[in-house]
């Protein structure tokens, strides 16, 4: 039994209006009130799923802040990024290298291996497989080490910096202010949406007119036709 059906059965739904309104909580324009109990009411106006707010202001003052940077202030944050890179960089060909040199070590001890019968050639072949290509995998990761000379090698240049930072920021803040847009849009749609759909329930132009339905089961009156009834009302 679902959620939603188990609302008529605890006895929490009894009209149409109401069962309307639990299975609306399922359909796309609600989605983000998908971790609301289904107990709780529906709001009057559905918010954004997020609120980019802070980050909208966020990225829009450290925008302010590069571009009031003097030209010693930006060349000293250039600075540190290209120690930090670097640093990262050199425990990163550090860490490669160690890591090439106890597979080859291992390798070769594979390679002196004689199984102790054919039927453990297969696994003497799979080690060695593995090894070689994890080996042939970090001979074409020579970015790192190219990245490093390019480092090591770099004229700081603080104008530079200042114009990739800004970059950064702006296509962030670009972006933040497009999903903002859209996530408002799409709550609006969702209110919109719940509106439109309490105000048709509240006017009743969904429901029949009132009458009489028969439905079989085991033990009502005997109909016409054999089978046994009882009587629901429409009116919900």
């Amino acid at each position: 039994m679902s959620a939603y059906v188990d609302q008529i059965k605890n006895g929490k739904v009894t009209t149409f209006k109401q069962w309307a309104l639990v299975c609306a909580r399922s359909m796309g324009p609600l989605a983000s009130l998908k971790e609301l109990d289904i107990d709780a009411p529906l709001p009057d106006t559905i918010e954004p799923g997020y609120n980019y707010a802070n980050q909208i202001e966020g990225w829009t003052g450290d925008i302010a802040r590069v571009e009031a940077m003097s030209t010693n202030e930006a060349l000293a944050h250039a600075q540190d990024k290209h120690d930090k890179d670097l640093r990262l960089t050199k425990m990163q060909v550090a860490e490669q290298q160690e890591f090439k040199s106890r597979l080859e070590s291992l390798l070769g001890e594979v390679v002196k291996w004689a199984p102790p019968s054919s039927e453990h050639a297969p696994l003497k072949d799979f080690m060695k497989q593995q090894l070689e290509g994890e080996l042939e995998y970090l001979s074409q990761l020579k970015y790192v080490e190219t990245h490093l000379a390019e480092l090591e090698s770099a004229k700081l240049d603080g104008e530079d910096w200042r114009a990739k930072r800004l970059t950064y920021l702006r296509s962030r803040l670009e972006y933040c202010q497009k999903e903002d847009a859209e996530a408002n849009k799409r709550a609006t749609w969702a209110t919109n949406w719940l509106r439109l759909l309490r105000s048709n329930l509240d006017s009743n132009t969904c429901l029949p007119k009132p009458e009489l339905y028969q439905f079989p089961i085991a033990d009502g009156s005997l109909g016409s036709d054999g089978e046994r009834y009882y009587t629901l009302s429409a009116e919900l």
